[in-house]
């Protein structure tokens, strides 16, 4: 029983492991792969046109722009008609209770409100009755009336209006103002994760050179200890020292594919394609940089004017003195003047009425005054909240603003300062290390050092050069946090993107 219980558990698991292969060649290898040269400015054109939250932002401003065209579609003209048709064979309750047979009525005219507060209301209209005893045979009547109606205090000229339309008007620019800025930050962050790549291969280049001198070091090694001028452990310090910049080289080959796999999850475009990153220096982008940095650590002022948060900060402002004018109105009381003119004319047929109606016929007129005065109490609190409310929300994100562009500031200023002393200190000290270990070396070949402080000498150095390579990378990475805030600063590499 467990020579058959072993013998089926081998049977599972070399199914299982043939099932594993068989998916594995079903993958297309990296060679399949299409390969595809990234820089910089395709990158950035990239992440303007592919912006995951794109069909998000999309639908903000859509619902922006929908809740504008209501507003406005209030204003347009309204065409109206009405048809009528009645009767009846009930007996009459009484003689002045006629039972109309049949009773027609029609009309037709168009509505329009004005912004000013006005409302246009004109119609042609037509009406014939008959009664079921005889008495009223086609009686007919035709006019037309033309109202107005004029709101004399809530609405008074359409400030009302005006402030409603108003405010569609300035949720739209706000939501299109946080979608540009949000699509600047997304290009942004795309570009620091291109040039934490850049950083990734110099490290890679430099681990390469580093595992070629160990190579050539435990080459050497092992040919002295052939001729009896070295021992075993030599050859084994310098094989140790070998396989740890193996492994290190690895681990920046690691590191390089988490990027790479990062940037393919946020451009799918580039999904399913072998990356290569185009001939560039961290160096060479530093000398860029610089440029903004002296501007960035030099301004002593806080270049409020090169931010898109600052407009936001006034469109926040104008958002909230707006739903304040709103809010004063809510327990207001509502004035209203009405007015109609007629003219009509009757007679009994149509055509009678038609012919006789310019001629003949009377002018008639109503006026009228509406008062609605609310007494709620509660309308009043609510005019009261909303008016809490709106100071409340605008001026809490307005200050949250400002505090995040003085912050970024000078952070900015605080750490590039730091960081470039500490550059321009690395570069003296990689200089010096250079030369030591080239002193060192020759020192060595001619066996007046021993293999352990020549491998000491090649680490400092390769640390040095590392860090060096990560403060220009931590600087690129500074300004360009900078530029996430500051996004329409005057700087050539800003300029990549368009600004929002």
């Amino acid at each position: 029983m467990k020579k058959a219980t072993l013998g089926s558990k081998l049977s599972d698991s070399f199914m299982r492991l043939a099932m594993c292969a068989s998916l594995l060649t079903s993958v297309p290898s990296l060679a399949d792969q299409e390969k595809i040269v990234i820089d910089e400015a395709m990158l950035s054109k990239l992440a303007l046109a592919s912006n995951p939250r794109t069909d998000e932002l999309a639908v903000q401003q859509t619902a922006s722009r929908l809740n504008r065209a209501l507003e406005k579609a209030q204003f347009g003209t309204q065409i109206f008609s009405n048809l009528n048709y009645a009767s009846s064979n009930e007996k009459a309750v009484s003689q002045f209770s006629p039972v109309f047979k049949p009773a027609q009525l029609a009309s037709v005219g168009a509505r329009q409100k004005l912004s000013s507060g006005l409302a246009l209301q004109g119609e042609v209209f037509t009406e014939q009755y008959s009664t079921a005893d005889g008495f009223l045979d086609r009686a007919t009547r035709v006019g037309g009336r033309v109202g107005v109606e004029l709101d004399l205090w809530k609405n008074f000229w359409g400030r009302l209006d005006t402030l409603s339309l108003n405010s569609a008007e300035l949720e739209l620019t706000n939501q299109t103002l946080r979608s540009q800025i949000q699509s600047k930050q997304f290009e942004i962050e795309i570009r620091k994760l291109y040039w934490s790549m850049v950083a990734n291969k110099m490290s890679q280049h430099l681990s390469q050179e580093l595992v070629a001198s160990a190579q050539k070091q435990l080459d050497d090694s092992l040919r002295r200890a052939r001729q009896g001028a070295a021992d075993q452990g030599e050859v084994a310090r310098n094989r140790a020292q070998l396989e740890s910049r193996k492994a290190s080289l690895l681990f920046f080959d690691h590191q390089q594919n988490l990027l790479a796999t990062q940037l393919q999850s946020l451009l799918p475009e580039l999904a399913g394609k072998s990356l290569t990153i185009a001939d560039v220096s961290i160096s060479e982008q530093e000398q860029r940089v610089s440029q903004c940095i002296a501007k960035i650590t030099s301004d002593p002022t806080l270049p409020i004017n090169f931010s898109s948060f600052q407009k936001l900060t006034t469109l926040l402002q104008q958002i909230e003195q707006n739903a304040v004018d709103q809010s004063q109105w809510t327990d207001a009381a509502d004035v209203k003047l009405k007015a109609q003119w007629q003219r009509s004319n009757g007679d009994k047929n149509y055509g009678n009425s038609f012919g006789d109606w310019l001629s003949d016929g009377g002018d008639g007129y109503s006026v009228a005054l509406e008062l609605n005065l609310p007494l709620n109490e509660s309308l009043r609190q609510v005019a009261t909240e909303q008016r809490q409310l709106a100071k409340l929300k605008a001026r809490a994100e307005s200050q949250q603003l400002q505090a995040m562009m003085i912050s970024e500031h000078e952070k900015a200023k605080a750490s590039l300062t730091l960081l470039l002393q500490a550059i321009q200190t690395l570069d003296r000290s990689v200089t010096q290390l250079e030369r030591s270990l080239k002193e060192s070396e020759r020192k060595y070949a001619q066996a007046r050092i021993n293999l352990s402080t020549l491998i000491l000498e090649q680490d400092s150095y390769f640390n040095s050069r590392l860090q060096e390579i990560d403060s220009k990378h931590q600087i690129i990475h500074l300004v360009y946090d900078y530029f996430k805030t500051f996004n329409r600063y005057p700087c050539a590499i800003n300029s990549l993107g368009d600004a929002a």
